[in-house]
């Protein structure tokens, strides 16, 4: 008889922080509001990497709006702003409407395994116009 060790490594974004760090605030609350609704996200960015980010929100904003893709790598290496510095408060509150409406989405579309990033993102985008 031999014994076997496996060792798996778990590494959760924390919801807010990086470059969104407590600007997305209702984004960040309902995200907060329960592990499920986390598990929905998770569940339809299934094919993306969440890794390359320091939050959820990070995730969320760069790959929902490609155009803060390198403001936040830039952030990240220690050149540029947060989002809080590069956008005004209106820009900010509408970022925040379009990703709770495309969380929303990921919720209501959790149960329907064909769900999919692509199809949930061009459906909460385009209610969003």
């Amino acid at each position: 008889m031999s014994l076997r060790l496996v060792c798996t490594v778990s590494c959760e974004l924390d919801v807010s922080g990086g470059v969104t760090q407590s600007v997305l605030k209702k984004s960040e609350a309902w995200l907060q509001a329960s592990s499920k609704h986390q598990r929905a996200l998770k569940h339809v960015a299934r094919r993306k990497d969440m890794e390359r980010y320091r939050s959820v929100l990070d995730f969320v904003l760069c790959e929902l709006f490609p155009e803060h893709q390198a403001p936040c790598r830039r952030f990240y290496a220690g050149k540029g702003p947060r989002l809080v510095e590069l956008e005004s408060s209106e820009e900010i509150e509408r970022l925040d409407t379009a990703i709770l409406r495309f969380l929303a989405f990921c919720w209501k579309h959790k149960e329907n395994g064909q769900a999919n990033w692509t199809s949930v993102r061009f459906e909460a985008l385009r209610r969003a116009a």
